[in-house]
Parts: C-alpha cells; structure tokens; sequence
C-alpha cells in the first residue's frame, strides 16, 4: 500500500524586490500550516498511513510549511528541485524515484502544478487553495506503480474548513 499526501504551501507574501523562489508565508500562513500540521498527523493515524518524509520544492515558502508538518509528524524534509514550478511529468518522475521502503510519503509544492497533477490521479476534481492537502492511495507495492495507475481518493481539506 502506498499513500501520497499532496501539499500546496500556505499563504505566501510577495515582499518589494523579492524573487518568487524566496517568497515567505505570511503571519496567517504559519498559522494554518500549524493548523494543517496538527490535523493531518491526527488523519494519518487514523488511516494508519502516517508519512515517512516529506519531499518539498526549495522554495521559501513550501519549505517553510514542510517544517511545521515535519514537527508534528517528527519525520525529516528532503528538498526536491523537480517540485519547484512542477508539471504533472515532474510529480511523476519524482514518485517514480522514491524508494519503494517508504508507504507513505508527503509532496509538498506549488499550483497550478499540484491541482494539475492530483487531478490525474483519480475522478476527483481539486483546486487546491493555499496550505489544501489532498491524500490519495494505492494498494500496489512500488511508486513506480503508483505513479503510473488510478489513486484511490481519501480526503482534501484545507485551513477554512477545519
């Protein structure tokens, strides 16, 4: 069984001469991605598919909202170029590359990509908003099946409906 948690970062400033890769999370981006941390460790333990490791794109503000998932669910973050500005094909390849020793694992990155590429993955359709979370599943034994077969979808939610 594999289970993908997708992550859009939360909310993001855009400060005077700041380049979009070292934007931060705004004062109410922090406190919903503590939010969301929180829920999602309580959901991943109900499902029993708590994350293994989050792989999120280098960019300030995703990086930022891993760390808060990353304390509460006390797993490590790797950084994945391949996330930043990401198309569907480079969600693909990056679940293609996982090891197959982790069952579940949280993507964290940016829209359009992340709507585009969870919109692949089953019938449901998801806009993700800032700081939605999105987990799908499979019962097949590698991501590089995973990646390539329909998801089951379990759950979206994001800060306003907690």
């Amino acid at each position: 069984m594999k289970t993908l948690f997708l992550l859009r970062h939360a909310k993001s400033d855009w400060p005077e001469n700041t380049d979009d890769f070292d934007r931060p999370i705004t004062d109410a981006g922090h406190t919903n991605a503590g939010r969301m941390a929180d829920f999602c460790n309580k959901y991943a333990s109900q499902i029993a598919s708590i994350p293994e490791i989050i792989l999120t794109s280098p960019a300030k503000r995703t990086v930022q909202t891993a760390q808060y998932f990353a304390k509460s669910l006390e797993i490590n973050i790797m950084e994945e170029a391949k996330l930043y500005n990401a198309s569907e094909k480079n969600f693909i390849l990056t679940l293609e590359n996982l090891t197959d020793s982790y069952h579940s694992i949280i993507l964290v990155s940016h829209n359009n990509g992340i709507s585009n590429f969870a919109n692949t993955l089953s019938e449901e359709i998801i806009h993700f908003k800032t700081c939605g979370l999105a987990v799908f599943q499979w019962d097949v034994d590698t991501w590089a099946e995973a990646a390539h077969l329909p998801a089951q979808f379990l759950l979206y939610t994001e800060p306003s409906k907690l």
